[in-house]
C-alpha cells in the first residue's frame, strides 16, 4: 500500500503531526517530513486512506504524481480523485454584479449571499450549494488584502516590503473576483476522475457550464453617456445576446 521509503519514515514517526478526525482514525501532516501532503487514514466507513496534497495550484502534473508516489506504492495516474477545486478570476466584476445576474441551471443549487472569514476578516461571497459541491463566488482581492496584513505583521524587520501589486500581480484598487467550482463526495466527474484523465480532458472540460447569467438591460441615457469603447463592448454583448438596450 505505502511506498517503502515512507513506510519506513511512518513507522519512526514522532506523533507530534497526528490527530483523529470526525471521518477519519488518524490525520498525520507530512509536511515534517519534507512533503506537500496531509495523509488521512482509515475513513470510518470505508477503511480507505486519503491524500490531501497541499499547494496544487502551484504544481505541475509531473509533480503532484511524484507526490502521490512517495507516500503510496500504486501508479499515481489511476489514483481517484476525491476532491478538486477549479477557478477562474474575473476582472472589474464584483460580486455583486454575480449576485443579481448569475444562477445555476440545476435545481439542487440554492444561493446564499454573505460573508465568509478569512484570518478573522469578513469577505464577501456567494454560494451556490452546499460543500463539497458548489460554486463559490468571492471578492479574491480583499482576500489578498488580509493576507498581506497578515503576512507583514508576521515578516522580520531585516525582510524587504513587496508592495501589494508585486506580490499579487495587480493593485490593491483593481475589482477581482474569483469564481470557484468545487468537486468531492463522490461527484468528481468522470472526465476528470483521476490524474490522467484530468490531464487528457482539463483543456476541453468545463467546470463552469452550468453557471448562467441573467440578461442586463441598459437604458437609453445610459448607452448615450458610453465613450467609443464602451459603446462598441456593450455592442458586441448585445450581439451575443446577454444584453438588452431598452429606450
Amino acid at each position: 500500500m505505502f511506498s517503502r521509503d515512507f513506510d519506513r519514515e511512518l513507522r519512526h514517526s514522532s506523533g507530534d503531526f497526528i490527530r483523529r478526525t470526525k471521518y477519519y482514525g488518524r490525520v498525520e501532516d507530512l509536511r515534517h517530513l519534507g512533503r506537500s501532503s496531509i495523509l488521512h487514514f482509515d475513513c470510518r466507513w470505508s477503511g480507505k486512506h486519503k491524500l490531501e496534497i497541499v499547494g496544487t495550484g502551484m504544481m505541475t502534473v509531473h509533480e503532484i504524481a511524484s507526490e502521490i508516489n512517495n507516500v503510496f506504492d500504486v501508479d499515481p495516474r489511476s489514483a481517484e480523485i476525491m476532491r478538486i477545486d477549479l477557478a477562474v478570476d474575473v476582472r472589474d466584476y464584483p460580486v455583486e454584479w454575480f449576485r443579481r445576474r448569475a444562477r445555476v441551471s440545476h435545481k439542487r443549487y440554492s444561493s446564499e449571499y454573505g460573508l465568509f472569514v478569512s484570518e478573522h476578516a469578513q469577505v464577501q461571497t456567494l454560494n451556490f450549494g452546499k460543500r463539497p459541491n458548489m460554486f463559490r463566488i468571492y471578492d479574491k482581492t480583499e482576500e489578498q488584502r488580509i493576507e498581506y496584513r497578515r503576512l507583514n505583521r508576521r515578516r522580520n524587520a531585516e525582510e524587504r516590503l513587496l508592495t501589494f501589486e508585486e506580490r499579487y500581480g495587480h493593485s490593491e484598487d483593481e475589482v477581482l473576483t474569483r469564481v470557484e467550482r468545487q468537486y468531492g463526495a463522490g461527484r468528481v466527474p468522470k472526465q476528470i476522475a483521476t490524474l490522467r484523465r484530468l490531464q487528457e480532458n482539463a483543456l476541453r472540460f468545463n467546470p463552469f457550464e452550468s453557471l448562467q447569467f441573467l440578461p442586463s438591460t441598459i437604458s437609453e441615457e445610459s448607452v448615450n453617456q458610453l465613450t467609443g469603447d464602451e459603446f462598441i463592448k456593450g455592442a458586441r454583448r448585445t450581439e451575443a445576446g446577454g444584453t438588452a438596450w431598452t429606450p
